[in-house]
């Protein structure tokens, strides 16, 4: 039994819908262009109940960032990332914000887990000079783990109300850099929008078919 191509139709635009929305959400992929990182051994630990803040500064050698992943622990701890210029104020944690992140849901104990923070669209750095990646905790407790001795040595751990001079020793664990989708993917996402023209074309001349096939030829003359 053929499809109704009503029902096709609709086939067809949820099927754009989904590979159109797979083709702008960037989230679900991993960071596979690394800049900068720190990826330990843990060392240490600092905790905080919200609303607080904790930082790590970096100074890239990319022009852009997407992404950034930080080891974690905390009990319900929701987090997002603030993206700031440079070292500014007495805990380094004042500057202008260059862009936000989503928000992360942390609720892991021990030594923690990578946590991917993702930026909605890729945000303009200047290689060489400092940023600083602001972890905000807008509610339950945060435990970022850390490095000591100085294990990142293009920037430092920051902690709110502390000044940043104090950990300068200290590093959170933590990767950034761009996020590109699997090759894959691409070729899928390729594929499928390659191919709506033509099954609408196709759906075009079934209903024609039926169209001219119902429609009643001319009556015989009556004798």
């Amino acid at each position: 039994m053929g499809l109704n191509p009503l029902c096709a139709t609709r086939l067809i635009a949820i099927a754009a819908f989904v590979i159109l929305g797979m083709a702008s959400d960037l989230e679900a992929f991993p960071i596979t262009i690394i800049d900068q990182q720190n990826i330990g051994p843990v060392t240490g630990t600092n905790g905080a109940i919200a609303p607080f803040s904790f930082g790590q500064s970096f100074t890239p050698t990319l022009n852009g960032i997407e992404a950034i992943s930080l080891l974690l622990a905390g009990r319900n701890a929701t987090v997002q990332i603030d993206l700031l210029n440079g070292l500014v104020g007495f805990d380094g944690l004042g500057g202008a914000v260059l862009g936000t992140s989503n928000s992360v849901f942390v609720n892991v104990l021990e030594q923690g887990e990578m946590f991917q923070f993702d930026f909605p669209t890729t945000v303009a750095l200047t290689p060489g000079n400092t940023y600083v990646a602001r972890m905000t905790i807008t509610s339950g407790e945060l435990d970022p783990r850390e490095t000591t001795d100085n294990a990142y040595a293009r920037g430092q751990f920051l902690n709110q109300g502390l000044p940043f001079g104090l950990l300068a020793s200290q590093d959170q664990i933590f990767i950034e850099g761009l996020v590109v989708p699997e090759p894959a993917t691409v070729v899928l996402l390729a594929s499928g929008l390659a191919g709506l023209p033509l099954v609408t074309i196709r759906l075009r001349r079934r209903r024609r078919a039926r169209r001219a096939a119902s429609t009643p030829s001319d009556p015989a003359p009556v004798r």
